[in-house]
């Protein structure tokens, strides 16, 4: 998968440096960085990948794709720029993307729109791409290989509202008639339906999150339930193994640690493995002893397992590590 948090600086650096090379910051802000997916498997699987640097705003539908609106939990500042907010976008229908990355950098003007637009065209920049969606204009042109859009407002914020010459007037071509009773009732009716989309979008976003969240929870309260479990496993463990009764005697006490070990496997949970003279993974492992040795390739080896260590089966948390003890070269 992409390597989001380095590869968002690198992007942010040389996309800030298109727009002062081409049209300069004075008149507009930045608005966000898209990270565009090559399929809904990869959009999915980033935006769970990001869980935990960002916080989504919004998800939008929009020509028959998905597009996620979110702030980064932490903004970092990349040549005077603010870099605060991202858009992760599915493809098009019928669309190839070969690969995910970073597609454009947005920003919003501060200015009257068609005025700078005019003063583009002036600037003898090549405009690939202009378009409106409901109240959002913008358009696209290309400095080196960054894409830039340029937007007359932030993506996925309503504006206040307008009276409805305002608005109609907005919408008008220059030049064209004015817009008829039926077109006018026509642009509210889409302006409306475009409102409850949006809400919608924010009403299941809400919904994802607290599903999200409930997991979590519920999987750090099993989680330390179950090391419980596992402590009482060990004594019963190291009570069978110290009793002086014979085995027929035990069986009582081993009815008790069978029944305790079904539940642990059926709430998910498995061994770590760890091998006497594999190297030492501070991920799985904790040290609780250390042996010295004189060579180079028993350094950081594992050479005694103390106490057995699990984790999850399906998200891979670790419920207790394999305490261990390990070499080191003198």
């Amino acid at each position: 998968m992409l390597n989001t948090q380095k590869g968002l600086k690198s992007f942010a650096d040389k996309a800030v440096n298109a727009v002062k090379k081409s049209i300069g910051l004075s008149e507009i802000d930045f608005d966000h960085i898209c990270i565009q997916a090559k399929s809904t498997e990869e959009y999915e699987q980033l935006l769970k990948n990001l869980d935990e640097d960002i916080i989504p705003l919004n998800e939008l539908p929009h020509a028959g794709r998905r597009i996620t609106v979110a702030k980064l939990l932490k903004p970092f500042e990349v040549q005077g720029v603010s870099i605060d907010k991202i858009e992760v976008s599915e493809p098009k229908p019928k669309r190839t993307v070969k690969v995910t990355g970073f597609d454009h950098i947005a920003f919003v003007v501060r200015v009257n729109f068609d005025s700078f637009i005019h003063k583009l065209k002036e600037n003898n920049i090549k405009i690939s791409e202009a378009k409106q969606i409901g109240q959002d204009r913008l358009i696209k042109f290309q400095e080196g290989k960054i894409e830039i859009e340029i937007r007359n407002n932030r993506i996925g914020v309503e504006r206040d509202d307008d009276t409805l010459d305002e608005r109609i007037a907005e919408e008008k071509p220059a030049g064209k008639r004015k817009l008829s009773e039926t077109d006018e009732l026509h642009s509210l009716l889409e302006q409306e339906k475009e409102k409850r989309l949006r809400a919608l979008a924010d009403y299941q976003n809400l919904q994802k999150r607290t599903e999200n969240e409930r997991g979590r929870f519920m999987g750090i309260a099993n989680a330390s339930i179950l090391g419980e479990i596992l402590d009482c496993i060990d004594d019963f463990d190291r009570a069978l193994k110290n009793l002086k009764v014979d085995e027929n005697e035990q069986v009582g006490l081993r009815m008790v640690r069978e029944k305790l070990q079904k539940i642990i496997d059926g709430n998910g949970l498995e061994e770590i493995g760890c091998k006497l003279g594999s190297i030492f993974d501070p991920n799985a492992c904790e040290a609780v002893g250390v042996v010295a040795v004189d060579n180079d390739e028993e350094n950081n080896s594992v050479r005694e397992v103390v106490q057995k260590g699990y984790r999850m089966k399906d998200n891979g948390q670790i419920v207790r590590p394999v305490r261990v003890i390990v070499s080191k070269k003198n």
